[in-house]
């Protein structure tokens, strides 16, 4: 896994602990590499939405949520949770957000939280779940590991 940050590549060998993580810059390729170790991927740009409701729009579409679909952030957890995985998945849901402007502050990290928990529910299903925030520096980070000469220390909570 040569020219992917350390960070990423602690996510892509499965040393990280499964939920929301955030890079401030990373190749658009990291999708396909994945894809080619196993992962199913989910890439969003969000290109374009306007607001929370768009982005909630998009992963709709994405994970095929029921036409009743509430349009909130309670009702994407219900929907991710009835989503079927088999046992022993891993799932790397990338985002891109240096563009987007309806993923800023407050609704970015109700997302973050939104898909840390959704990771967690599966985590206890054997399904391994990773939302990658590209373009931002919300925490946990995976920048933390950039430059260190011993890549294994875990970033301080």
């Amino acid at each position: 896994m040569k020219q992917v940050p350390p960070g990423v590549q602690r996510l892509l060998l499965g040393r990280l602990a499964p939920g929301s993580w955030s890079i401030t810059s990373l190749s658009p390729d990291i999708g396909a590499l994945a894809r080619r170790q196993g992962w199913e991927v989910h890439e969003f740009g969000f290109d374009g939405a306007t607001d929370k409701r768009a982005v909630l729009d998009a992963l709709a579409v994405s994970f095929a949520f029921p036409s009743y679909f509430g349009h909130n952030l309670d009702a994407a957890y219900d929907c991710f949770t009835d989503c079927s995985w088999t046992p022993g998945a891993r799932v790397l849901l990338s985002i891109r957000v240096e563009t987007s402007s309806a993923l800023a502050g407050r609704d970015l990290v109700g997302l973050s939280t939104l898909l840390t928990d959704v990771a967690e529910f599966w985590a206890t299903r054997d399904v391994k779940i990773f939302a990658l925030f590209i373009g931002c520096s919300i925490e946990p980070t995976l920048d933390y590991w950039d430059g260190l000469d011993e890549p294994e220390h875990p970033p301080m909570a």
